[in-house]
């Protein structure tokens, strides 16, 4: 750190990028008008930086690292084009921005991100050290807000958001990244657990909770061995303090039991009309964010998507569309079984989970940056080494 540190101060340029990459850290889980600068402004750097010094050579030596992951991404955004060629009666008004938007915002940025950590101007450490501090604000709001009014607590913590989907989706994304700290140090990381663990809880949010369930036991079953006994204690005494609050909290209560019992809140009555209308447009879907413009009955209507990734990409982009993305995952999950880093399975099945009940695919951004950091996070030891000739 000391020397990262050193780093920035004799180079201006590593420096600006850092505090321009700070700022779109810290506003990711906002999706604000700042972290929308800031994206822009990261890949504003990237262009400039790569024109001026003429660095081709790395672009294209990060292209040849990830040249599987590559073919299926561009079938990914192939996929969606085609879907809205094929299909402009049923297109939104944003349909052709959500592409755009998906190539700049994720794919465009992990480039970026690659680049510059090819040219040491970042350590992946302090990468999620910054995004973990960005989502430690959202919670801290949170807790301030609750202590001001406890009566908050009933309907799920928000804090600066719409709705305790959001706020659920920001905890989680805290409580899975923070299994790269309890890695390391335990004491630090076992209180960013307990802080986005009670906030996640509290949100409410039954999709985060079993997305980052599942995650911590994938860790488990991998890591196991290697883990501080302390851990297993606390972790314990966590699971305790979840019991104990079950039983004295109604609401609390309520929500657990509606998850025990398979209540999923109308998202089956969803995914059965979504099941009925994939067929009609099977092999390239029926257009990105289509959903509004099929003929939807009164009660689906009021829900703004199908809350299933699956059947959105069928749904949106087809057989061809769910079959590249597929082939993306599954080449993400064949380079971390390579590298034996099972960190990063813990957060490719949180991904996956937790997409599988909230949260579109096509125009998340909060997630989507998260899932852009995952990637590189993936990808960034390839960045550094040396390719065989």
């Amino acid at each position: 750190m000391h020397e990262y540190l050193i780093g920035l101060k004799e180079d201006k340029y590593k420096l600006a990028f850092n505090i321009i990459l700070f700022i779109w850290l810290c506003s990711i889980p906002f999706k604000n008008a700042i972290y929308q600068i800031s994206t822009v402004l990261v890949l504003l750097f990237f262009v400039v930086h790569l024109i001026i010094n003429k660095n081709y050579s790395v672009l294209i030596e990060n292209f040849k690292k990830t040249k599987v992951l590559t073919v299926f991404i561009a079938l990914i955004l192939l996929s969606m084009c085609l879907a809205n060629i094929l299909n402009p009666e049923l297109l939104a008004k944003k349909s052709w921005h959500y592409i755009i938007s998906f190539f700049y915002r994720y794919v465009l940025v992990f480039i970026a991100l690659a680049y510059f950590y090819r040219l040491k101007y970042f350590d992946k450490k302090v990468l999620v050290n910054i995004f973990l501090f960005g989502l430690l604000f959202v919670a801290a709001i949170a807790i301030f807000m609750l202590i001001l009014n406890p009566d908050i607590i009933y309907g799920g913590l928000k804090g600066t958001f719409d709705n305790r989907n959001a706020m659920g989706l920001a905890m989680s994304l805290g409580v899975v990244f923070t299994l790269f700290i309890l890695k390391d140090n335990i004491k630090i990381g076992l209180v960013l657990l307990a802080i986005f663990g009670f906030c996640m809880l509290f949100s409410f949010s039954r999709s985060g909770w079993v997305a980052s369930f599942v995650a911590y036991m994938v860790f488990y079953i991998f890591y196991y061995k290697k883990l501080d006994k302390r851990f297993f204690i606390i972790f314990g005494i966590c699971i305790l303090a979840v019991i104990l609050l079950y039983l004295s909290i109604d609401i609390f209560q309520d929500r657990v039991n509606s998850l025990l019992q398979g209540n999923s809140s109308h998202r089956t009555d969803i995914w059965k009309f979504g099941l009925t209308q994939i067929p009609n447009n099977l092999f390239f879907g029926h257009g990105v964010s289509c959903w509004r413009n099929l003929n939807l009955p009164v009660d689906i209507a009021a829900h703004t998507g199908l809350h299933n990734s699956t059947l959105e990409i069928l749904l949106f982009t087809g057989i061809f569309g769910l079959v590249a993305w597929i082939s993306a995952v599954l080449t993400v999950f064949y380079q971390i079984l390579k590298d034996k880093n099972y960190i990063y399975l813990s957060l490719l099945v949180y991904f996956v989970v937790i997409t599988q009940f909230d949260f579109s695919v096509f125009d998340s951004k909060e997630l989507f940056s998260a899932v852009t950091i995952f990637m590189f996070l993936v990808y960034s030891d390839k960045f550094k080494a040396k390719l065989c000739k």
